[in-house]
């Protein structure tokens, strides 16, 4: 019959200098809106402390389980170190913050029916990355590339009497969600070409002219 070793209590001291660090890093993650890494950290903190419990209470065929249940919660409390990026503890994975609005948003090469945006890069929280940005046509979605560019097609041409205008706005992505909208950049499309035709006619000793202005639409 195998016997686990008899496990020495921690002391009152170390117990509240564990308790002081598990605060620490129990706040660092809650500021950061972490919450899968806190349930990884209750789990990784938690099962160590069963196994402590369960050894002292129970010393007979329980040392293999012990030392199973040990790994995995260590294993845990590694995820969650890998986790906390950007809270002091270590870098790593999980991201937990929408990147920051876009800033800079112009706009160039602009037709009768086109236009190209440009925006300067969004910035992330530590392990997370900008998987896509959103382009808002007039509010609506209406592109999601990866790059700081965007070409904007099917506009409709501007006539004389009624300018084409569009707004256009950009949201950043990434794992934890999606930025808010930047300040918006107006695009007014180019005149659609116009041909003005006089049309003459005579009756006896009558002579009538009527002018037509013809707006040629893609």
């Amino acid at each position: 019959m195998v016997r686990s070793r008899n496990i020495v209590p921690l002391s009152i001291a170390s117990r509240w200098r564990c308790s002081q660090c598990l605060e620490r890093v129990i706040h660092r993650v809650r500021v950061k809106g972490r919450w899968p890494c806190l349930l990884l950290l209750h789990i990784g903190v938690t099962m160590p402390g069963i196994v402590v419990l369960w050894g002292t209470r129970r010393r007979r065929g329980r040392s293999w389980r012990s030392v199973l249940t040990l790994l995995v919660g260590l294993l845990l409390a590694r995820l969650l170190l890998s986790c906390a990026g950007g809270t002091g503890i270590s870098p790593g994975g999980c991201c937990g913050a929408a990147p920051s609005v876009p800033t800079g948003l112009s706009a160039s090469s602009i037709t009768r029916t086109s236009a190209t945006l440009n925006w300067e890069p969004s910035s992330v929280a530590s392990g997370c990355s900008v998987n896509s940005y959103t382009v808002y046509e007039n509010g609506t979605s209406i592109g999601a590339p990866t790059s700081t560019s965007f070409a904007v097609t099917g506009l409709l041409p501007s006539t004389p009497q009624a300018p084409e205008i569009y707004n256009f706005q950009i949201a950043a992505s990434d794992a934890a969600g999606i930025s808010s909208p930047s300040g918006a950049v107006s695009v007014t499309t180019l005149q659609a070409p116009t041909y003005t035709v006089t049309v003459t006619g005579v009756s006896g000793s009558l002579t009538h002219s009527t002018t037509v202005t013809l707006i040629v639409l893609p």
